[in-house]
């Protein structure tokens, strides 16, 4: 299926502000919801966009961060709840996984700038891996509970330092 995203065009309904990470066939999806996004994190959207991840009791985290800036961010992820994932290709040597990364105005839905990028190949790989190796997860909901209540996104960062 091809969506269109085009910038100033509402591409979601009105949510609450976050992170949420998706794997396709095609490859990541990264969509930053911020209320009326400043013009500080529209430049830092564009510059770069750090990505790690951490894995605690089968829930993958992926971090995210805009910029140089000291926050990171944390979109859980649990890839039976990918909609439009068949199949995982691994990225070829010094090649990474593409990412679709959007910034959209949480309090309009409106697509206020997007990119491409993609992560180191080390990186990458790990990512895939992680997803490929992710067992099922009855019950994930009240994992990812339990588990957000117990790490702070800070403490996800350092632990992706041992993935």
């Amino acid at each position: 299926m091809f969506y269109q995203y085009k910038v100033g065009a509402q591409v979601m309904s009105q949510g609450p502000d976050g992170v949420v990470f998706d794997l396709t066939d095609g490859g990541g999806v990264l969509i930053f919801r911020f209320s009326r996004p400043t013009a500080v994190e529209k430049r830092e959207f564009k510059r770069v966009i750090s990505i790690k991840f951490a894995v605690v009791d089968d829930i993958i985290f992926v971090l995210s961060r805009l910029g140089t800036g000291p926050y990171w961010q944390d979109a859980p992820y649990y890839r039976a709840r990918s909609r439009n994932l068949a199949h995982i290709d691994t990225p070829g040597e010094g090649q990474g996984l593409a990412i679709h990364a959007m910034l959209i105005d949480s309090s309009t839905g409106v697509l206020v700038a997007q990119k491409l990028f993609s992560p180191d190949h080390d990186t990458s790989v790990g990512l895939l891996r992680a997803i490929q190796g992710q067992p099922e997860i009855p019950d994930y909901d009240a994992r990812l509970d339990r588990v957000t209540a117990a790490y702070s996104t800070e403490a996800l960062v350092r632990r992706a330092v041992e993935c």
